[in-house]
C-alpha cells in the first residue's frame, strides 16, 4: 500500500523545484534582456537623435547597462528579498566560457572579441550584444542584490532579516 504522505512529499519537492526554476529563468530575463530594454529606452529618452546608439552600443563596455544592472538588482532584491538573485552571472558566465573556449581563433583573439574592442557593431559585429552584453547585465545585477543583502545585514534591518523595505 502507497504511503499518502510519501506522494504528497514528492509533489512539494516538485512544486519547489518548478517555482525555484520559474523564479530563476524570469530573474535571468530580467537581469539579461530586462535591464538593456530599459537602457534603450531610457537612452532614447534623454538622448533622441543620431546618437542614441553610439551611447548605448558604441563601445565594448555598456557602462548605461550596467549601471541599470546594478540599480536592477539592489532594488528588485530590497524587494523580493530572493538570494538566488546573486547566481544570475552563472549562466551568462557559462555561454561567456564556452564561446570564448569554443571559438577557432586564438583564446586572445577570442578574449579580445567578446570582451575587448575586437567586436564592433558599427562594422556588423553582434557577438557582444548576443554574448557579453548579457553577461555584463547579469553580473551587475547580481551584485547589485549582494550589496543590498550585505547593507540589510549590517544594518539589521531590510531584505536580510527578511521584513519588507519601504
Amino acid at each position: 500500500m502507497k504511503n499518502p504522505s510519501g506522494s504528497s512529499s514528492a509533489r512539494l519537492r516538485i512544486s519547489r523545484v518548478a517555482r525555484f526554476v520559474g523564479a530563476y529563468l524570469l530573474h535571468q530575463a530580467v537581469s539579461a534582456v530586462g535591464v538593456s530594454a530599459l537602457a534603450a529606452f531610457a537612452t532614447l529618452s534623454l538622448f533622441p537623435g543620431p546618437h542614441f546608439r553610439l551611447i548605448l552600443v558604441g563601445g565594448p563596455f555598456y557602462p548605461i547597462q550596467i549601471s541599470l544592472g546594478l540599480a536592477a538588482g539592489c532594488t528588485l532584491f530590497l524587494w523580493l528579498n530572493q538570494r538566488l538573485m546573486q547566481y544570475m552571472w552563472v549562466l551568462p558566465s557559462v555561454i561567456l566560457a564556452i564561446c570564448v573556449i569554443g571559438s577557432p581563433a586564438s583564446i586572445a583573439d577570442s578574449v579580445n572579441l567578446y570582451l575587448g574592442t575586437g567586436c564592433n557593431i558599427s562594422s556588423g559585429c553582434y557577438q557582444q550584444l548576443g554574448v557579453t552584453l548579457p553577461f555584463y547585465t547579469s553580473a551587475a545585477y547580481s551584485i547589485g542584490a549582494l550589496i543590498a543583502r550585505l547593507l540589510g545585514e549590517r544594518r539589521g534591518t531590510g531584505a536580510a532579516t527578511g521584513t519588507r523595505v519601504a
